[in-house]
């Protein structure tokens, strides 16, 4: 099967977090405790603009592949959890929770 790389299905954008431990990025770019999703800090790829990208790349393979084709996405966690809300169609403040 082909394997195609697509952008689009990245993890959000942490902005200035990225690549910093949780600890430090916590300690020097705190979040404020409310943040609706349309706004982002620190120059983070808000919560809407995330779920936009990953929905627009759902939109996307479903039309260019037929109802009989197998399709298997990897990628991280939140990019997971966005497809799965867009697939739904459940608003994006739900909270989904994958237990092990």
């Amino acid at each position: 099967a082909p394997i195609f790389n697509e952008p689009e299905l990245m993890e959000r954008n942490n902005g200035l977090l990225a690549g910093l431990p949780f600890a430090e990025a916590a300690a020097k770019y705190p979040r404020p405790v409310s943040l609706p999703p349309h706004l982002s800090v620190h120059e983070m790829e808000s919560e809407i603009d995330f779920r936009y990208r990953v929905e627009k790349m759902l939109s996307r393979l479903l039309h260019e592949n037929n109802n009989n084709s197998t399709i298997a996405v990897v990628c991280h966690g939140g990019t997971i959890k966005m497809l799965y809300q867009a697939f739904l169609g459940l608003p994006i403040a739900s909270d989904i929770v994958f237990a092990r």
